[in-house]
């Protein structure tokens, strides 16, 4: 399917159950260790007003450099995100809105130039975290036949639930999949 609420959506995405965005940069290999990222305030700094598909930065210098390492070390990269587009009826806001999302998304895995897997949330279902629909296509659909070796993967994200945070969201999806969790700080801490 390459169309999302009746809007075609960019060359080399593609739909899976009408609403989650797929789409792979490079090409990523199936692997038993996966590393995942939620996208917004963990791998990049995004501006939340506007369409603007190229305004992101990096969330911090390292990240590029990072991803790579993980990539040699033989993770398989994945962003995991968020991106509610049920409020849009207009097919002209739909179609601004899968090109903000999509556009920042491909920016940044090309700046980042590492092979990696983009799974991008659109409604509120099954594929938004914290459920793990997301997850259960990426390891069923998306990763070669690979299981994940759960407690040798990671998911990083900002909403864990901190008293500044908007949401516990992305602890609620480790959770729910059943990976280990470290906030944004935690792991760019570590990984300077």
């Amino acid at each position: 399917m390459t169309r999302l609420r009746g809007v075609e959506v960019p060359p080399g995405w593609h739909v899976v159950g009408g609403s989650l965005l797929v789409w792979s940069y490079g090409a990523p290999a199936p692997s038993a260790r996966i590393a995942a990222f939620d996208f917004d305030d963990t791998l990049a700094k995004t501006s939340l007003s506007g369409f603007d598909p190229n305004a992101w930065r990096n969330f911090r210098p390292q990240v590029p450099a990072v991803l790579r390492r993980l990539h040699t070390d033989g993770h398989l990269i994945v962003i995991l995100t968020n991106e509610s587009m049920d409020r849009f009826k207009q097919p002209e806001a739909i179609r601004k809105a899968i090109l903000k999302k999509t556009g920042r998304l491909m920016g940044f895995a090309k700046a980042a130039d590492v092979p990696l897997i983009a799974l991008c949330a659109t409604a509120k279902d099954k594929y938004r975290k914290p459920a793990a629909g997301a997850w259960t296509h990426l390891v069923t659909e998306a990763n070669g036949g690979v299981a994940p070796d759960l407690p040798r993967c990671i998911y990083v994200g900002d909403a864990a639930g901190r008293p500044q945070d908007h949401s516990d969201t992305d602890r609620g999806f480790a959770r729910a999949v059943g990976v280990p969790f470290q906030t944004e700080t935690e792991f760019w801490a570590q990984n300077l």
